[in-house]
């Protein structure tokens, strides 16, 4: 007769996950996106400015633009078709453009006509793109620069020394019938080339010049309202000044051809603080000129210039960086000319122009629309336990000015409203910021599922284009895991002949397959004195039972009792 033990080795009915967390995560790398705007000019740009219903004035030395005669300045309908009904026709550069709030268009250069009619260095047109009759400041030598004041009196600086006839060294303001404030003369004794206006109606002059109003102040400087020096404002540039940008929280932010900021080593861009002293933690260390600069409503600045390097990372004529002046690393546009001018859309699409001829590979002749994308910050994740949230973020690749809503679709083998929970579609990206969350709810239930996943697939946005990563998987980790054994530790057949069944069995019901490995030893001999059911065990999905059948061999031979464990 043989006794027959129970005894049975299990191997893991589920698979370990081992998850780690890290304390930081990757920026995402979004792609450089080109939508259709092609406008395709023939020669460099140098300014570039949206109007508010969303057209596009450019300014430069070009005499041709998308086929169309276009002489220095032009206007885009937002798709980047010229404006047919638009052509002031400047007989010689443009170098600066400004939009009052009425509509009307400041266009400075070297041009001294439009169309027939004279206008030395600065105009304005009417919003057809017609002189303005009644405006004419007729500067002596070319205008780089115009910014309008709150008061809607305006600003010029460049290389001129009198503004209709009246001696004003390279910086001027206007009255707003286009007549020279009498009042305000700084009087810089060499080039003005960029012009900014503080909230607080203090003005930034960054240039060419060594002193202002007598006093030595080199490349950058500040002035009261009233066109007098501020005193206590002075980082002092060794070299060429060539654009300025003032930042939400008061800092100013330089770019031109200098390498030291008041003696300390700053290459070609530098922060300064609200009194003028450098900002020594922000250092992005260019390797050629800067020309643009765009501070961004999220913190972030663009940069744009003849550079190929920041720091040690190459980074061909335009580049944005972080508030702290770090590099974006995922942003990399790769222009193959120099970026002369920066501007940002309402929509937070970048406007680039220069002299480049083509963007990522893709040509892109002296001007070029990045589109703002917007992506999943990851393409995956794994809860700890059955229990808890999960947050899944979209990101955009830059602030925007107006709010950007993304719509997404849930699949995937976990089920909504037993499962898990979720906040519903669309995500909403306030304006100024770059990110919009979704949560997750995990519903802990005590069924034996294993491993379920929610899919969330983003749809086409609002004011922004779908980047690459547009589908989440998010994985829930079931912690109601069965436990099988053996329904008895031992039994005996009655005799040497018939069979015997050995039953594995769950602690619960679930709703996948089980199956039980074995190992098979004892003192009776497999395929002599008994056969068994091959291992392993299955257990069907909705069963709690699986068996193992021993079938007994009857011979003659007196073996006494016999195991199988």
């Amino acid at each position: 007769m043989l006794n027959l033990l129970e005894l049975i080795k299990f191997k893991r009915l589920f698979p370990v996950l081992l998850l780690v967390s890290f304390a930081w995560l990757p920026e995402p790398a979004f792609a450089i996106l080109l939508d259709g705007f092609n406008p395709n000019v023939n020669n460099k740009v140098n300014a570039i400015v949206e109007q508010s219903d969303g057209k596009i004035l450019i300014g430069g030395d070009f005499t041709n633009v998308g086929g169309s005669t276009r002489n220095k300045i032009a206007r885009l309908a937002a798709n980047g078709n010229v404006d047919a009904l638009f052509n002031p026709n400047a007989n010689f550069q443009v170098n600066s453009i400004a939009v009052q709030t009425d509509g009307k268009i400041l266009i400075g250069g070297s041009f001294t006509t439009l169309g027939v009619t004279t206008r030395n260095r600065i105009a304005r047109l009417n919003t057809d793109g017609s002189t303005d009759s009644a405006f004419n400041p007729n500067a002596s030598n070319a205008v780089n620069s115009i910014a309008v004041q709150t008061d809607g009196k305006i600003l010029i600086g460049g290389a001129f020394a009198t503004v209709g006839g009246t001696a004003r060294s390279r910086i001027a303001r206007l009255n707003t019938d286009g007549s020279l404030d009498t009042a305000f003369n700084p009087n810089a004794e060499t080039t003005v080339n960029s012009i900014a206006v503080q909230t607080d109606g203090k003005i930034l002059i960054g240039g060419v010049f060594t002193t202002v109003g007598g006093t030595t102040r080199n490349r950058i400087a500040r002035l009261n309202t009233d066109g007098s020096l501020d005193t206590s404002f002075n980082p002092d540039a060794n070299g060429v000044v060539r654009s300025l940008s003032m930042q939400a929280d008061g800092k100013i932010l330089i770019g031109g051809d200098f390498t030291s900021i008041s003696g300390t080593t700053r290459n070609r861009i530098a922060r300064l603080n609200t009194d003028g002293s450098l900002d020594t933690e922000f250092n992005p260390n260019a390797n050629n000129t800067v020309y643009s600069i765009a501070a961004q409503s999220d913190g972030r600045i663009l940069i744009g210039g003849a550079f190929t390097t920041l720091g040690a990372t190459t980074r061909n004529y335009v580049a944005q960086l972080n508030s702290d002046g770090s590099l974006v690393t995922s942003f990399n546009p790769d222009a193959n000319g120099v970026v002369r001018s920066l501007s940002m859309q309402t929509d937070g699409k970048i406007l680039m122009g220069g002299d480049f001829t083509s963007i990522n590979g893709t040509t892109r002749n002296r001007i070029a629309r990045l589109a703002l994308t917007v992506q999943w910050t990851s393409a995956s994740q794994t809860s700890a336990n059955e229990s808890g949230t999960m947050t899944v973020t979209a990101q955009l690749s830059a602030a925007s000015v107006l709010t950007v809503t993304v719509p997404f679709t849930v699949t995937g083998t976990a089920e909504n409203g037993t499962d898990y929970t979720i906040t519903a579609s669309p995500i909403t990206i306030p304006a100024g910021s770059v990110t919009g969350t979704v949560t997750i709810t995990i519903t802990d239930d005590a069924l034996t599922e294993g491993y379920e996943t929610v899919v969330l697939t983003m749809d086409t946005p609002a004011n922004a284009t779908l980047d690459t990563t547009t589908v989440h998987t998010a994985t829930i980790t079931d912690n109601d895991v069965p436990t099988v054994q053996w329904t008895s530790a031992s039994q005996a057949s009655a005799n040497e002949s018939g069979t015997m069944t050995v039953t594995a069995q769950l602690s619960r019901v679930t709703d996948q397959s089980v199956t039980t490995p074995f190992t098979v030893t004892g003192t009776a001999t497999n395929g002599t004195d008994y056969t068994i059911t091959a291992s392993p065990i299955t257990i069907p999905a909705g069963s709690t039972t699986g068996t193992a059948t021993i079938t007994i061999t009857a011979d003659t031979l007196y073996e006494g009792d016999e195991s199988v464990i």
